[in-house]
């Protein structure tokens, strides 16, 4: 798995050698440089954008660093730098495996977008994550398909064994590796484990239970068909260790106050967005006649579910954990973070009292 992941790595980390040299003050003064984007490491779509730029801009690239590498005036560096990015660049099949991770990622934009969004709608986000699954799937076939029907090597020169051990047991090996592949083959090869690896990855995140739980949280929105929908709820309600029972019985008082109170139209006939906190808080006040359900709420208020509420999370924390409070110890910044987030409680204390 490691040596699988090392590509893909590998490619990344080129570019943005790239990047750094094309950002060069002589470069950038002496030659007209593409404009390639930062990468951003916990982004698939940034991931997607730098790679679409480097493949578009592939003979600018390759013409620059050719030019680069003889020119005179450049100083030894960056004349050094420049050829070992071009080689970097012939020796990996940059480009090759470039073109073949925007294919990749450009499935995985319809899936990054629906879980990006704040109002995003749990259920049909985890119809599009199944759906680009099964595209990444059906890809990996399309490959494998054109990896077997590759013309096999030419036949070389048949090895012998030296006449030196003739009557011996050789009990390893003696220098003759068999090259059974051609180098189309091996780059095709080293694509079909990038595209395992993706195949792999999603099928960890987007298990059938996760999926599961990512409907379950959708049915507490009251703008869902299936809003409290007892059945769908279950995974859930295992998460949240609430009596099955009890919450059956609160739902049913509890499902004509909420859709009373949060399930309005505009003018245009659309049922508005209400998130969960803001259902969360307006049950609150109904803590004691709706226990079981309140911890629903809660409970699914803790699971990052988009990356819209992961990347929250982060944001906090870099509020939080600012230069001056590197030194606090990690209960003092736990609680720090939870003031943090819950920022519509914290506001609304009165100091004076407090």
């Amino acid at each position: 798995m490691q040596c699988k992941e090392s590509r893909v790595q590998k490619s990344f980390l080129i570019y943005q050698d790239h990047c750094t040299f094309f950002h060069r003050h002589y470069v950038s003064q002496n030659y007209n440089v593409p404009s390639l984007k930062r990468l951003l490491e916990i982004r698939w779509t940034s991931h997607h954008d730098v790679t679409k730029c480097l493949v578009e801009n592939q003979d600018a690239i390759l013409s620059i660093l050719s030019e680069v590498t003889e020119d005179r005036a450049a100083a030894v560096d960056i004349c050094t730098e420049a050829s070992g990015l071009l080689m970097m660049l012939r020796r990996h099949n940059f480009f090759e495996i470039g073109k073949f991770l925007l294919k990749v990622l450009g499935s995985l934009k319809s899936a990054n977008a629906m879980l990006q969004a704040h109002s995003v709608d749990l259920c049909c986000a985890s119809e599009v994550v199944s759906a680009s699954l099964q595209a990444l799937k059906q890809m990996r076939d399309e490959e494998s398909e054109t990896l077997t029907s590759m013309p096999a090597p030419a036949a070389k020169s048949k090895r012998t064994m030296s006449s030196l051990l003739v009557g011996s047991v050789v009990t390893s090996t003696v220098g003759h590796a068999e090259d059974s592949m051609t180098p189309s083959q091996a780059l095709k090869r080293a694509l079909l484990n990038i595209l395992d690896i993706a195949i792999v990855e999603m099928e960890t995140r987007f298990s059938k239970s996760n999926l599961d739980l990512m409907k379950a949280v959708n049915c507490l929105q009251p703008q869902s068909p299936s809003f409290l929908d007892v059945a769908m709820l279950s995974p859930l309600q295992k998460m949240a260790k609430s009596d099955s029972d009890k919450l059956s019985n609160e739902i049913l008082v509890a499902k004509i106050m909420l859709e009373k109170e949060f399930k309005k139209t505009n003018d245009d006939e659309n049922v508005e967005f209400v998130d969960l906190s803001t259902i969360c808080t307006y049950l609150h006040g109904y803590k004691n006649a709706f226990p079981q359900l309140h911890r629903m709420y809660v409970t699914s208020l803790v699971i990052g579910i988009s990356s819209a509420s992961c990347e929250s999370s982060f944001s906090t924390l870099s509020r939080v954990l600012t230069p001056f409070r590197r030194t606090m110890l990690h209960e003092r910044k736990r609680n720090f973070v939870i003031l943090a987030h819950e920022k519509a409680i914290t506001t609304g204390l009165d100091m004076g009292a407090f």
